[in-house]
């Protein structure tokens, strides 16, 4: 059965490697003047973002280091963003438990802070590794509490990429009447705000739900 699980560190596609280039070396000459403080925390939990899925033990390295600065000056903000990086690394390097670890300390602090932009993607990154254990019934238990935050903050992009989760986890179960509705709202939004990603996404997770319905033509 073919497994599309979407995350919301998923970085953008080859079309974009240009840019995410620019991104990468724009984060690194800031860091390089950049104080031990809360700024150079966040910077390097976004450049953290911009290796996740192609260099996992640089992740590693800036998150650690993210992480420890944070603790140093009492930011839990950082130490939260830091911890979810940690995650990161360990999910995409296969070791899930200590990617579940991460995530849950991460969501943890975002709870106590009540930083629900942070909070939206801990839950996320959470129901991903219960779909990769299989575990999709609470894989979807994650995925609707993060959708639900999405949608209290009116981020779009987040919640497009939420409802493709659940139509994921839906598909993967066989249950292909919900997976279609919740990726028919995922595209929906992702035609909205010209999201190419969720768009292409959909569109592949709607055709491989008409395929195992046999409607060929569709």
């Amino acid at each position: 059965m073919k497994k599309l699980t979407l995350l919301l560190f998923i970085p953008f596609s080859f079309t974009n490697i240009r840019a995410q280039a620019n991104v990468k070396d724009s984060l690194k000459l800031l860091l390089q003047n950049a104080k031990q403080d809360a700024a150079r925390v966040l910077l390097l939990a976004d450049l953290g973002f911009e290796y996740v899925q192609s260099k996992p033990d640089t992740v590693m390295l800036l998150a650690v280091e993210g992480l420890e600065l944070s603790r140093k000056i009492n930011f839990e903000k950082g130490e939260a963003m830091s911890l979810n990086r940690i995650g990161n690394a360990f999910s995409d390097l296969g070791n899930y438990p200590k990617a579940m670890e991460a995530y849950l300390q991460a969501l943890k602090i975002n709870e106590k802070i009540n930083n629900l932009d942070e909070k939206q993607k801990n839950l996320n990154n959470i129901g991903g590794i219960y779909s990769s254990l299989s575990d999709y019934r609470q894989a979807l238990d994650y995925f609707f509490k993060a959708k639900a935050i999405a949608g209290k903050i009116n981020n779009k992009k987040s919640l497009s990429i939420y409802l493709a989760n659940i139509g994921n986890q839906y598909y993967n179960l066989e249950i292909f009447d919900s997976a279609m509705l919740y990726i028919q709202q995922a595209y929906n939004i992702g035609l909205q705000i010209n999201y190419s990603k969720i768009i292409g996404n959909a569109l592949l997770l709607m055709g491989n739900i008409h395929r195992k319905t046999e409607q060929t033509t569709l």
